[in-house]
């Protein structure tokens, strides 16, 4: 049997520069915590050219900061607003968007499934 030709490739080979800085700044941001940075501060040490995307790379950080911490571990907001230095409004919207997302994202896929048949009866 011949070598796979993709063994000696690295885990991100295949990545986007996109994704690629996507997980570099999520890098970035934790080790800026975990030196108990807040989160504005940590987000200042990530390296992304695109404003968009450096926007959109620190909203999806926040949220994802918001699934691990508060639904996870169970943190309330109020505590995690303190750790992150950030008004609780911040993370209460983002907790919104979050979760709009997630619906959207659900109600999205269930509608194009071709194996979904509608509500479930109970």
């Amino acid at each position: 049997m011949s070598k796979e030709w993709y063994k000696d490739l690295p885990d991100d080979y295949f990545d986007s520069d996109t994704d690629k800085e996507y997980r570099s700044s999520f890098k970035t941001i934790r080790e800026g915590l975990a030196e108990g940075l807040s989160f504005d501060e940590a987000c200042e040490r990530i390296d992304v050219e695109d404003e968009l995307l450096r926007e959109v790379i620190i909203a999806d950080m926040l949220k994802v900061l918001i699934a691990e911490s508060h639904f996870a571990q169970k943190i309330p907001l109020e505590e995690l607003s303190r750790t992150l230095h950030l008004p609780i409004e911040q993370l209460e919207e983002a907790k919104e968007t979050m979760l709009s997302e997630i619906q959207d994202s659900a109600l999205k896929n269930y509608n194009t499934d071709p194996g979904a048949n509608g509500p479930l009866s109970g």
